[in-house]
C-alpha cells in the first residue's frame, strides 16, 4: 500500500503541469511615474535623508532606462550608463541633458558627499519626470481622446 501510495503521488506531481502566469506589465513610463510620484510623497529630503533620495531617484530613473531602452544601468557608472544609452540611438538633445544632469549631481550627493540646497532637490526630482515624460513611448495614433484620458489617469 504505501508503495502504491508513493508511485501514485509522484505520478500525480509529473502529470501536473506548472502553469506559469504571465502577467502583462506596465508601460516603462507609468512604472516610472508610479515610483516619482511615491518618492515625491515619501519626502525623504525633507525629513533629511537626502542620500537616500538621489538613491532612490536614480535608481528609477536607471529602472526606467531599463525597461524602455534596454540600457541595463543599474550595475553601471553613469558615464557608462550614458554611454550606452547613446549606443542605443539616443540623440544628445535636452532629454539627454536632463537625465545626464540628474545622474551627475546623483553622483556628487551619493559619493563626494555634496549637500544641495531644497531647491536644486526639487530641480533635480523634476527634471527627472520630464526626462520620463520626454521620452516615454508615444501611443499609437489609432487611440482615441477616450484612451489619452485613461492613459493620463494611469499616470496620475
Amino acid at each position: 500500500a504505501i508503495w502504491w501510495l508513493r508511485k501514485f503521488i509522484k505520478n500525480r506531481r509529473l502529470s501536473k503541469p506548472e502553469t506559469e502566469v504571465v502577467i502583462n506589465p506596465d508601460p516603462a513610463h507609468i512604472i516610472a511615474f508610479r515610483e516619482l510620484e511615491k518618492l515625491r510623497d515619501e519626502k525623504i529630503w525633507q525629513k533629511g535623508e537626502i542620500k537616500y533620495f538621489y538613491t532612490r531617484l536614480t535608481e528609477i530613473l536607471r529602472q526606467y532606462l531599463e525597461n524602455r531602452y534596454r540600457v541595463f544601468s543599474l550595475e553601471l557608472t553613469t558615464a557608462e550608463t550614458l554611454d550606452s544609452l547613446i549606443k542605443t540611438g539616443f540623440k544628445k538633445d535636452s532629454s539627454y541633458t536632463l537625465v545626464k544632469t540628474v545622474l551627475t549631481n546623483a553622483d556628487l550627493v551619493k559619493f563626494a558627499k555634496y549637500n544641495p540646497l531644497p531647491a536644486d532637490n526639487e530641480l533635480h526630482f523634476q527634471q527627472a519626470w520630464d526626462f520620463v515624460l520626454a521620452t516615454m513611448e508615444k501611443e499609437p495614433s489609432s487611440v482615441t481622446d477616450g484612451n489619452k484620458e485613461k492613459v493620463k489617469e494611469e499616470i496620475s
